[in-house]
Order: C-alpha cells, then structure tokens, then sequence
C-alpha cells in the first residue's frame, strides 16, 4: 500500500525547500510514496500556485519552493536568520558594507563554481531589472574575492542578512542564461522542463552540495481546484499536494494510508485596509471600523 502524507514540513524537507506559502494560522500539504521502477523514484506533486513565469525577478518563489534554488540567507523555524549558501557574514558599525563569505565547494547543476564572482554577477542583473531587490537591498556595488562578496549599501541596512533570505534574491548561474525556461540554479534538484501554469519537470542535481537528493524525479504540477488535488492523492496519481481544503483536512488523516500534518507561519502579517472617505458609507464612521475591529481576532 502506498503511504501518503500530508505534511508542508515534510514536503519542504523532501524538496529541500525552505519556503512555503502559508498564511496566518495553519496551512497543509500532502505527499505519497515515490512512484516508477524499482531503479528511480518519482515524486508527482500538485500544487495551487499558478505562475506564468519562473525568473525570480517576476516570479516570487516558485524556484524556492520546487527545490531548485537556494538563497544566501535563510529563515529556520525559529525565525531566526541562518546561513545556507553563505558561510558568515560580517558588517562595518553603520551596516552600509556587509562583507558574506559563502561556503566553499557549492557547484551549480550544470557544474559551475558558486562563487563571489557568479554571486556579484547575479545580483548585478537583479539590481538593475528587480524592483523588490533594488528597494530591499539598497546595494550600491559590489567587490568579489574568492569566496569573498562585499555589499557596499546606499543606506545603512541592520536587517540586510534577512534581506538576502528573501525568495527574489534566489541565486542563479547569470553566465548559464535561459531564465525564463531553464534557470541554473544550486539546489538538490534541476529544471528538465517548464511549462507555465503547467508545472515544472525536475531531475536530480548530481552537483549538489548539501547531502542526499531523495527523489531522481519530481514533477512539481500545478492545479488551482482544491477538489481536484485531493483527488489526484487519493487516486495515487499524486504523492503529495499542497493546500488541501481545511475542512477536509481530520477525513483524510482519518483515511488508512495517509497521515496528515500542519506548519504554523506565525510570521505572516495580515491586515486590513479602510476607505475612510467621506464618500465611503460605512467605513468612513469611526465607530463602524471600531466594530469590525473588535470583532477581528488580532492573534
């Protein structure tokens, strides 16, 4: 019998992503046993991000959470900042110069050094055609020496490791090309093909750099009807989905096979904006927006 999962911890950790799209509150995702001949394993996973690009200029993380890319920088589960590509990072007293010496030995898929240099290259490109990274990075230039990258800032930056953890600042080969198709990247899997709002077809990296790679392939497949995902899991047609409906979630983990799990973001800010034009009806009286307040749970 296959056994199936739901779990967004466990799918990250199977394809070594770090991020996932939760929202404030619990957020599941489900996952199967591999599937194919006794020599490889296949994973096929259904998820509701719909995208129509992968370059992380446009395209917020879907590298990131398919296991393709990696960052500098990341967020561990207790919110702290922890190196990933990086090794440690250093700062002058008014944070506008950062000096972040990556790890030794990391390779992109297609074989290539990792280096400051390929690094400077990237977020040069980034800089100059992302908006998110000019406005959150504020970097000015940058020197490379080996394993060695400055980040010289316009502006003092503490939080500029936090920065560096974002998704859009994903490291790829900027020499290697193809970001809209092919995107080369350093994490445990690699793009064979994209089609958009379709899914990306994944094949093992055999260049990665941080321990095993569980699956030889995943076919990492989008789908926006919830119905329709929870239905390729219990088929067998999928190993994991992500984003069952929340009503459905104590059913299926009573299910015999299948076992449930959920993450908590406690890090998402939700909020909500009045129109407080004299124009608006209601929400332009204080004591109608005191209302909806009061009746919103703030925790």
């Amino acid at each position: 019998m296959k056994k199936k999962f739901i779990s967004l911890a466990l799918a990250l950790t199977m394809l070594a992503a770090t991020a996932g799209c939760g929202s404030s509150g619990t957020s599941g995702t489900t996952t199967a046993s591999a599937t194919g001949s006794s020599d490889e394993k296949v994973l096929n996973a259904v998820y509701p991000y719909a995208t129509d690009a992968i370059d992380p200029k446009t395209d917020f993380a879907q590298l990131l959470r398919s296991g393709v890319g990696e960052t500098l920088y990341k967020i561990a589960d207790d919110l702290t900042v922890q190196p990933w590509l990086a090794d440690s990072a250093e700062s002058n007293d008014e944070c506008t110069q950062w000096v972040v010496t990556l790890k030794d030995g990391i390779k992109f898929s297609n074989g290539d050094s990792c280096d400051a240099e390929a690094v400077k290259a990237w977020f040069e490109r980034m800089n100059e055609e992302c908006s998110a990274i000019q406005s959150s990075l504020c970097i000015d230039n940058m020197e490379a020496d080996g394993l060695k990258i400055t980040f010289n800032l316009s502006a003092p930056k503490v939080t500029f490791l936090n920065e560096l953890a974002q998704p859009q600042a994903v490291i790829l080969d900027f020499a290697a090309g193809n970001f809209d198709t092919a995107p080369i990247a350093t994490g445990p899997y690699k793009i064979d093909t994209y089609s958009p709002n379709v899914g990306l077809y994944l094949s093992r990296n055999d260049n990665y750099w941080d321990g095993d790679v569980p699956f030889d392939k995943v076919n990492f497949l989008i789908n926006t009807d919830v119905s329709a995902r929870q239905m390729a899991l219990t088929s067998g047609d999928a190993q994991m989905i992500g984003n069952p409906s929340y009503d459905s979630i104590s059913a299926l983990d009573e299910e015999d096979g299948i076992s449930v799990a959920t993450a908590d973001f406690g890090a998402r800010a939700n909020y909500i904006d009045y129109n407080c034009a004299p124009t608006s009806k209601y929400t332009s009286n204080v004591n109608f927006r005191k209302g909806v307040d009061a009746l919103t749970e703030s925790q």
